[in-house]
């Protein structure tokens, strides 16, 4: 299960130490033009953070899940996913904040 959140060829963890997360954050979301996308990305985000790391600083949660190799990322995505069906989210819910964890070539969503 591929993430997204890697760019090719390179190393995670020195992706996050020579980028900082919010900056990253916000370069990803001002790619989104509709207001309403940023918001509801921004959200799923934060949603992200105190689902799987229960904190909602989120430099520090994405950070750790950047941190992370792919293989363990897709347990991490898989994880939220089903606690995102425990809480009775459509399908059409859950890909959408799925998606707001993902970027084609990008260290972030």
């Amino acid at each position: 299960m591929g993430t997204g959140l890697r760019l090719r060829g390179s190393n995670p963890t020195a992706i996050v130490g020579a980028l900082k997360v919010s900056e990253i954050v916000n370069d990803w979301l001002s790619e989104h033009r509709s207001e309403n996308t940023k918001r509801a990305y921004a959200y799923d985000l934060l949603d992200f953070c105190r689902t799987i790391y229960r904190t909602p600083d989120y430099r520090k949660a994405l950070a750790r899940f950047l941190s992370l190799s792919e293989i363990e990322a897709g347990l991490v995505l898989t994880k939220f996913k089903a606690l995102l069906r425990e809480r009775g989210l459509k399908a059409s819910s859950i890909n959408r904040k799925l998606s707001a964890l993902r970027a084609p070539d990008r260290p972030l969503p």
